[in-house]
């Protein structure tokens, strides 16, 4: 690839992460989402994070940037990876500061003719106005852009990762820093020399990197698609990987409609619950998800989406509680554990299974309920019941954005927010 006589040096930055994001009450929109689109010119720009400015001992140092986000701990998933073309902001050059190199650029770049300054114009940082919405950073500008055709996941060493149809790039003697959003690779680096020639591997080999995709630039279809829809109130509030969260609202619509609790139990649990006598709990023995009961039946609803086993016998401890009460009552048990199609924290046997709870995903529960529109609440007057049908429709699209099979759902709000933003700044433009 290169001249190894010289010191070369490779970046990893992970996107859509930081405390950036959760200010605003979540509505901010971060830089780095212009990283996987082509301006209105067709040029790729990278933004670096956490400040657009990297130190200035790397200026002009940079030969490509890998674009990532999380997957897990000690593994990142890669979105792109960029070739350098040039260094737009360099620290070096203190004489005439960050604002005014960034205002060189400030209205050549746009998206659907919005300029950076006034996409990211409503931003806040530290509760108060961001300093760089006038003059909004961008760090490079792309030389040549490389999609990847299949799944690509840099791991460290010995990573317990595995998965049919995914490329690991294992990193010798290299540990991601939890916090970190960056990550420098040098091939004279000691500490990094040996992940810098696997990460070279990796971007050599040409057939992991589809060359016929390429970049698109933003359509008006991207623009309406989100522009027009109300931001989901998980999102807003930061939940859309709440356990809890998604928990108290199945628990919720289960309990109240009871129509949907037969649906969901034949379908999900191939169980026929007696939908007017069944009880609908919510951490019953103060440790069970959801805790469904008829007179015949007795079904444990276990949900998952980051956390692991909070213990090697959490399941068994269930089954066993389960099992002890319904053989009391002589009943049968059912055991689900329901998760995100991305979750890979349990061991599953042949059967889907582990420790007597049967598997199912998330996009299988929101095939079920999609078809079921509209909780019916008795008593309610017409205002009330709209409100939680509201719910229910954010809800239904949480349990889609989970129901994919990579961790998107981040990504998709950022991207959700800045399509937003341009068709709102489109709007006002017609006015």
């Amino acid at each position: 690839m290169g001249d190894d006589s010289r010191e070369r040096y490779f970046i990893i930055n992970k996107m859509y992460a930081g405390s950036y994001l959760a200010e605003n009450d979540f509505q901010n929109i971060g830089h780095e989402v212009v990283n996987l689109f082509s301006d209105d010119n067709g040029d790729n720009y990278i933004y670096i994070n956490p400040t657009g400015t990297i130190p200035s001992k790397y200026d002009d140092k940079i030969e490509y940037v890998i674009l990532t986000k999380q997957y897990s701990k000690g593994c990142q998933e890669v979105l792109g990876i960029a070739k350098v073309g040039e260094q737009l902001i360099k620290k070096s050059e203190n004489k005439e500061g960050i604002p005014k190199q960034a205002k060189k650029y400030k209205n050549q770049i746009k998206y659907r003719k919005q300029t950076l300054a006034k996409i990211f114009k409503d931003n806040i940082y530290n509760g108060g106005e961001d300093s760089y919405s006038e003059n909004p950073v961008i760090t490079f500008k792309s030389k040549e852009f490389y999609l990847p055709s299949r799944r690509i996941l840099i791991a460290e060493k010995g990573s317990p990762i595995q998965e049919d149809g995914v490329t690991i790039c294992e990193l010798d003697d290299y540990k991601f820093g939890h916090q970190s959003l960056r990550f420098y690779f040098s091939n004279k680096d000691k500490k990094t020399k040996n992940a810098f020639k696997s990460l070279e591997k990796l971007i050599d080999n040409k057939s992991l990197f589809d060359d016929k995709k390429k970049l698109n630039m933003i359509t008006k279809a991207d623009i309406d698609r989100y522009g027009k829809e109300a931001t989901s109130y998980l999102e807003i509030m930061g939940k859309i990987n709440s356990e809890n969260i998604y928990s108290n609202l199945l628990h919720y619509f289960l309990k109240t409609d009871r129509e949907l609790l037969a649906k969901f139990c034949k379908k999900i649990c191939g169980v026929d619950i007696q939908k007017n006598k069944a009880k609908v709990e919510r951490e019953k023995h103060g440790r069970t998800d959801i805790w469904i009961e008829d007179d015949k039946n007795v079904i444990v609803i276990e949900n998952k989406i980051d956390a692991g086993l909070s213990g090697p016998k959490q399941l068994k401890n269930y089954s066993k509680k389960a099992h002890e009460e319904a053989k009391e009552r002589k009943k049968k048990v059912t055991l689900r554990l329901i998760a995100p199609n991305h979750y890979s924290k349990i061991k599953l046997d042949e059967n889907n299974e582990c420790d007597g709870f049967k598997m199912k995903r998330y996009s299988e529960i929101h095939e079920v309920l999609k078809d079921y529109q509209t909780i019916k609440i008795k008593g309610e007057d017409k205002e009330y019941v709209e409100r939680i049908n509201l719910y229910y429709s954010d809800f239904l699209r949480a349990l889609s954005i989970h129901g994919q099979s990579e961790k998107t759902a981040d990504q998709e709000s950022a991207e959700r927010l800045f399509f937003k933003k341009i068709y709102l700044l489109s709007k006002n433009d017609k006015l």
